[in-house]
């Protein structure tokens, strides 16, 4: 039987921020402010963008 992850209940910043930080570096990202469109248009047959 798999085992369900349990939501934490307080969040993890440390973990977030080495994330996000990973997320960038994979995307190539070096410059700020960082452009949300260009980031959803690698990723366009995975994600969405919604107003």
């Amino acid at each position: 039987m798999q085992r369900k992850r349990k939501i934490p209940s307080k969040p993890n910043f440390k973990r977030a921020t080495k994330r996000a930080y990973e997320f960038l570096l994979e995307l190539d990202v070096k410059e700020f402010p960082i452009d949300p469109f260009k980031i959803i248009k690698r990723f366009e047959d995975n994600w969405h963008l919604l107003s």
